[in-house]
């Protein structure tokens, strides 16, 4: 196989491992009087 299809397959490879990666976001917030925000990421 050429090298631009193995570099093909590699960046599908990393792709597919990022999409299904479980990742979760949790945030506050509260537009009232006061600018707080807090998040999370995990």
């Amino acid at each position: 196989m050429s090298i631009i299809m193995w570099a093909v397959i590699a960046i599908a490879i990393v792709i597919a491992a990022v999409l299904l990666t479980p990742v979760s976001l949790h945030a506050k917030g509260c537009l009232a009087n006061q600018k707080n925000f807090q998040g999370e990421i995990g």
